[in-house]
């Protein structure tokens, strides 16, 4: 299920945070980031994958991508890391 956070900026994120029904104590959760012309979706199949081994899978749309705010007023790389920071402490155990 798709999940938002606002960004300190106001910049809408949609993103999933997903867990296996079997966690491996020992598998490191993994965030996955879209290319240029992406959206979290095109995480489908290697999200499917690595649940099944055991990871917890974070993967989101990037400013201006997907279910994202479409127009943001930054889209500097600096923005870029602030998102995946934002949605890092978003979520209750941070990846």
């Amino acid at each position: 299920m798709t999940a938002y956070l606002t960004t300190p900026d106001g910049t809408r994120l949609a993103y999933r945070d997903d867990t296996p029904p079997h966690p491996d104590p020992t598998a490191l959760p993994v965030v996955l980031l879209h290319g240029l012309a992406g959206h979290l979706g095109e995480w489908d199949d290697l999200t499917a994958r690595l649940l099944t081994d055991g990871h917890r899978v974070v993967r989101y749309d990037a400013r201006g991508h997907g279910d994202s705010t479409r127009t943001p007023a930054d889209v500097t790389r600096r923005a870029a890391v602030r998102d995946a920071l934002s949605v890092s402490d978003q979520l209750s155990d941070p990846v």
